[in-house]
């Protein structure tokens, strides 16, 4: 991966993670599904790279559909339950800050 092809994945994940620190999820996720297409059809990216890409970017997704699911459980439950603790999964941000060092150590 060049330092150009790294710089713009990279540019495209802080804006997902600035998204997800707005609980912008809706547009976070969009933008996910979005940079999963683009890193399918990316002709520039060797296997292991575009794998790399694909397997974190929906890990991300995915906890972030799970953190939906979870708060919307603990929101209806909280009327309940309020002392239910919520799941441990990891957070989308965490996945993508973690890829976002990957990225930078293969340009380095």
């Amino acid at each position: 991966m060049t330092l150009f092809q790294a710089l713009r994945w990279l540019d495209e994940l802080e804006y997902v993670i600035e998204a997800l620190a707005q609980e912008a999820n809706a547009e976070a996720r969009a933008t996910l599904v979005e940079l999963i297409l683009e890193a399918e059809s990316d002709a520039h990216l060797d296997v292991n790279e575009r794998t790399m890409l694909l397997n974190t970017l929906e890990r991300a997704r995915l906890a972030l559909l799970d953190s939906q699911d979870t708060a919307r459980q603990n929101n209806r439950s909280a009327t309940h339950n309020p002392e239910t603790p919520g799941q441990a999964d990891p957070m989308p941000a965490a996945i993508l800050s973690g890829l976002t060092r990957r990225l930078w150590q293969q340009v380095h």
